[in-house]
């Protein structure tokens, strides 16, 4: 489930929302949770940030929302929990997700 948390800056200086999504569960499910992560990046706006919750270092995810301008920074929290902190890049500002 996707939730937004208090605003935070993007690059360049730009304020915007902080949204959280958890897919743990799902992943601890065996659900594929690509969808419902695509779709929360559809609705961020050009200075939004998602913090992505999972079992594992989503390297794929990380490199395909590089090409769509984000930057990302991984932690483990934990032997099978992740937070994954997507931003806006340099080049972003002023652009919506697809």
């Amino acid at each position: 489930m996707a939730g937004e948390s208090e605003s935070g800056v993007a690059a360049g200086g730009q304020e915007g929302r902080v949204v959280e999504l958890d897919v743990r569960p799902d992943l601890r499910r065996g659900d594929e949770p690509f969808a419902k992560i695509m779709s929360t990046v559809a609705g961020l706006g050009p200075s939004d940030q998602l913090v992505l919750y999972a079992t594992f270092d989503p390297v794929p995810l990380r490199l395909l929302l590089r090409t769509r301008g984000y930057e990302a920074e991984a932690e483990q929290l934990g032997p099978e929990d992740w937070r994954v902190v997507f931003r806006p890049g340099p080049g972003r500002s002023g652009r919506r997700a697809r």
